[in-house]
C-alpha cells in the first residue's frame, strides 16, 4: 500500500452560460448605416470547485482580486467559505459576470481527505487573459461540459 501523501485532485472549473438577450455593443466611432450593429450574447460564469478524485473533501478557501490605481496594489472582494465535495462531484462557489475578469483574482483553499489529518494549501489563480499549463479549456468529466480548467501550480502539506 502507497502511504506517500499526494495532493487533491482538486480544479476550479469556470462554465460560460449565454443567457438572452443578447446585447448591442456599442461602436467607439460613428457606424455607416450599411454596417450591421454588433450583437453579443450576455454571459454569466458558474465557477465550481470539483473534485475529481475518490475520496471526499473539506474544503475551506478564500477568494479575493488584485487590481491597481496606478500608485498602490488594491486587494478586491476578500471573501471566505466552506464546501464538502463527495467524489467526482461539484459545488457551486460563486456565478460572477464578465466584469470579474477584468482582474486576476484568486481562490485559496485547504483541502482536508475524508479520514486524513493531512491538510493540503495549493492557490489556483485565474489571470484576465488565461492560458499557460495551468489554465486550459477542456471537457470535464464530471460536469460533462467544456469549461476553462485553473490548476494549483502546487500544492503543499501544510504541518501542524
Amino acid at each position: 500500500m502507497n502511504t506517500t501523501p499526494h495532493p487533491p485532485d482538486l480544479i476550479l472549473a469556470i462554465v460560460t452560460i449565454e443567457t438572452w438577450p443578447p446585447v448591442e455593443k456599442p461602436y467607439p466611432y460613428p457606424r455607416k448605416q450599411s454596417t450591421p450593429p454588433k450583437v453579443e450574447p450576455w454571459c454569466s460564469y458558474p465557477i465550481y470547485l470539483v473534485n475529481r478524485g475518490d475520496v471526499p473533501l473539506d474544503i475551506e478557501y478564500s477568494t479575493g482580486g488584485f487590481a491597481s490605481d496606478d500608485d498602490h496594489l488594491v486587494e478586491t472582494s476578500v471573501s471566505s467559505d466552506t464546501a464538502h465535495v463527495e467524489p467526482r462531484e461539484a459545488a457551486l462557489v460563486e456565478t460572477t459576470d464578465e466584469g470579474a475578469f477584468d482582474f486576476t483574482f484568486y481562490y485559496e483553499v485547504r483541502v482536508r481527505a475524508a479520514g486524513s489529518a493531512e491538510i493540503w494549501r495549493g492557490i489556483l489563480g485565474v489571470s484576465r487573459w488565461g492560458g499557460g499549463p495551468l489554465d486550459r479549456h477542456e471537457v470535464d468529466p464530471v460536469l460533462q461540459q467544456n469549461v476553462r480548467v485553473i490548476r494549483a501550480k502546487d500544492w503543499r502539506l501544510e504541518t501542524a
